[in-house]
């Protein structure tokens, strides 16, 4: 026998107050007639304890009923007492994780079913045995915690959470997430709130799940708290049982990751997807694997054998001939068990042609078919020697050729460098928001609304590149670009002054630079700078505030400086391309260092979060490209089959960046805000993919639950689960029983004494 409430015992203190009652008896006395009160003295006389108890039989009925109900009070249990469960709170928690989606073989008979629905099944039977006075709850440890159905005495409102739902009602409230969500514990933790200073025989928690270790990867401080005080409050009262529903080795092949190979492609390149393979299970398996771009699969299929336990990366190419915005699919040709890991998308984003204007401000624009064939011989890296006049190419062109080769000598093949080469005066006719990039070179003189078209073109996110060589006027340029006033910064980021020739010929400083312009030539065989010589460069005495050096001669002067402003960035070149100027434009590493630097200036070479986000998990996204420039929100829509999901509206921050909510997984489209019926613009995708660690099978340990879970847990197989309820039952309804007769006799026996009592005082008066 055990008491549910041993507290209720206090009340044993009352069985003292029929003693007292008992004690105290009054002084009755006979009634008399008498012909008046007058000649009578006051006498007054108060309750005086009595030397002996009045009633005994009566007394010992009063303490019996109070020892009765304060023993019902108490709730006297006992085990044996019967075959049926005993009365409990039972609260059913599922585990709706991505895993949980694992197909299984059906037990008890042919077919499959997941892993969820045995759960289904196995919460059906639990709360069928439910029935007053024990109460039972439904939560989902879906994205969220999910409470279901409230802890109450009928099991209706969570059978009815169970039950299928029509084809077209929402999402079933037991559905797989994506993800683990928020894990295990915190619904562990709920369900310790619900049953927390309940006092029936048991309260249990009974976890469905498939025991992965995953599901417990989430522990936060407050949860942790939150059930150490459910397990303070109940003592040995409360049951943690954890169902195990995945009982056997699983076999399952997954892609746990993906990405393209340079995070670029460019037009004519091949696109690399490299696809990352998962042997999850216990037996050397073959994956056959295939590329898709746009639901267009690729008829190569590669297969790749892998140990158990094993992983991989493949390597999956595809040509792209032209500029594109897409998703590419890895996907495995044979379905398995957990078919949520089958395929992993990737936004593949050929990169567009990216628009250079170069202004050319050289007395002498034009140059002979002949001067630019020359530029392509093999014998361009000599050293530098004496050329015709007629012959010679200014800089501009020079940076025209290098910039796209392939273009101005007629080939198929580019660099994705579009350049548009003007002269000043010809400036006002072209529309500056099609560039990227602006370059000026030689360029003394502009219209005072062209330099303020330009301030407004970087500002707003571009970038712009001087270029001072022999043929700039040093004095006209400063007063037109440059200021050395912090609080009006001029376009320029240093004053340019005289040119100065070296004798010997400048070399560049050692080229462990940390700017990204110069990163790969760190390493000689990504291009060697060490050749590289001027015999001519522009002084640069003074520089802006907040300006920095790019490059430097091997004597520490500034050859390259650049300064960010607002969104944009400014950069300078100190030296021109001229052929007697140094040799720069014949070394083997000028087009590899010019394209770097369009690059840098045109934030390609920005590192930025990746478009690929993992399912249930916020993100924060770059939208600093040019076709947002002035977007204040965007709008992200869902692509394929779910695209009734209303779209996303996400707030541009001031850092060109936007915070993305947890979404389900599924592939995505972020652009512009559009009205209905409006023309489509600049979209770029971004997919959404199950927790990579759903495929990770390693299975939680007891050692490892009582760890995290901070004591005792009981785990079961599922067969076992409805097995769980403790028989017993209490002792209540013999001891309201026995309450009520001994109230009745007690009443009965006052009754009569009481009648006794004035019945010898009616015989006593009359006497």
């Amino acid at each position: 026998m055990s008491l549910l409430f041993p507290a209720m015992l206090a009340g044993l203190v009352g069985l003292g107050i029929p003693f007292a009652l008992h004690l105290i008896a009054k002084h009755k006395f006979p009634v008399r007639d008498f012909p008046t009160l007058r000649l009578l003295m006051r006498d007054e006389r108060t309750n005086v304890f009595a030397p002996r108890l009045i009633d005994p039989w009566q007394l010992l009925l009063r303490l019996l009923v109070l020892t009765l109900l304060v023993l019902a009070m108490a709730r006297v249990f006992l085990p044996g007492f019967s075959g049926t469960p005993a009365p409990r709170n039972l609260v059913v928690v599922v585990d709706c994780s991505a895993s949980m989606n694992l197909t299984v073989k059906n037990p008890a008979g042919s077919g499959q079913f997941t892993l969820l629905e045995l759960a289904r099944r196995k919460a059906r039977e639990l709360l069928g045995e439910i029935s007053a006075p024990s109460q039972c709850a439904l939560i989902a440890a879906a994205d969220d915690t999910h409470l279901l159905a409230e802890l109450q005495p009928s099991p209706a409102a969570a059978l009815a959470a169970l039950s299928p739902q029509p084809p077209d009602a929402r999402p079933h409230p037991l559905s797989a997430t994506d993800g683990s969500g928020r894990g295990l514990l915190h619904a562990i933790a709920a369900a310790g709130d619900l049953v927390r200073g309940r006092r029936e025989v048991k309260s249990q928690i009974v976890v469905l799940t498939d025991l992965r270790a995953t599901a417990f990867a989430t522990r936060n401080q407050r949860d942790l708290l939150r059930l150490a005080l459910t397990r303070a409050d109940l003592g040995d009262r409360l049951d943690l049982i954890l169902v195990d529903l995945a009982t056997g080795a699983t076999e399952n092949l997954a892609i746990t990751e993906a990405r393209v190979r340079g995070s670029r492609v460019k037009v004519g390149d091949d696109a690399h997807i490299l696809a990352r393979l998962r042997n999850s299970g216990t037996n050397d398996r073959t994956a056959k694997i295939q590329l898709a771009i746009g639901n267009q699969p690729d008829p190569a299929i590669k297969e790749i054998p892998l140990a158990a336990g094993a992983e991989a990366v493949v390597d999956l190419t595809t040509p792209v001939n032209r500029s594109v915005r897409a998703i590419a699919q890895a996907r495995l040709k044979e379905p398995d068990a957990l078919p949520a890991d089958d395929t992993f998308s990737v936004p593949l984003n050929v990169a567009e042609t990216r628009r250079v204007l170069i202004i050319n401000g050289a007395s002498q624009a034009a140059v002979t078919d002949s001067a630019l064939a020359r530029l392509g011989q093999p014998g361009a890296t000599a050293q530098p020697k004496a050329v015709d006049v007629e012959e010679t190419v200014d800089g501009a062109t020079i940076l025209r050729f290098v910039l796209n080769p392939g273009r101005e000598l007629g080939r198929a093949s580019g660099t994705g460098i579009d350049t548009t080469l003007v002269t000043p005066e010809a400036l006002a006719g072209q529309t500056l928001s099609k560039f990227e990039l602006v370059v000026l070179y030689d360029v003394t003189s502009l219209p005072a609304q062209a330099v303020e078209d330009l301030n407004t073109f970087v500002r707003q996110g571009r970038s712009l590149l001087f270029v001072g060589a022999g043929g700039v006027n040093a004095l006209q340029f400063n007063r037109l670009f440059f200021s050395a006033d912090p609080q009006r910064p001029g376009l320029a980021p240093a004053q340019l002054g005289n040119d100065k020739d070296f004798a010997p010929a400048l070399a560049l400083a050692d080229t462990s630079s940390p700017h990204p312009w110069l990163a790969p030539f760190r390493d000689r065989l990504q291009g060697d700078l060490s050749g590289v010589r001027f015999t001519k460069a522009r002084e640069l005495p003074a520089v802006a505030a907040g300006a920095t050096a790019m490059l430097t001669g091997a004597d520490g002067r500034p050859l390259a400086v650049e300064m960010p402003l607002e969104k944009g960035r400014v950069a300078m070149l100190a030296f021109g391309f001229e052929l007697d100027r140094g040799n720069l434009a014949r070394t083997r590493v000028f087009p590899a260092l010019m394209w770097r630097l369009v690059d840098y200036l045109t934030g390609q070479l920005r590192v930025r979060p990746p478009d690929i986000l993992t399912a249930l998990q916020p993100a924060v996204l770059d939208v600093s490209e040019p076709a947002f420039a002035f977007a204040t929100e965007l709008e992200l829509t869902t692509l394929g089959d779910a695209t009734n999901r209303p779209p996303v509206r996400l707030k541009v921050n001031a850092d060109q960046t936007v915070l993305v909510p947890a979404l389900p997984a599924g592939d995505f489209a972020l652009h512009k805000p559009r009205a209905i019926g409006a023309v489509a613009g600049h979209t770029r995708h971004i997919t959404v993919h199950t927790d990579a660690q759903e495929s990770d099978f390693t299975r939680a340990t007891e050692p490892q639950l009582r760890d995290w879970l901070g004591g005792e847990v009981r785990v079961t197989e599922a067969a076992e689960a409805v097995k769980l309820a403790p028989p017993g039952s209490e002792f209540w309804r013999p001891l309201l029983l026995l309450l009520l007769i001994a109230y009745l006799a007690e009443a009965l026996t006052s009754y009569v004494m009481s009648a006794r009592r004035e019945k010898q005082r009616v015989a006593e008066a009359s006497a």
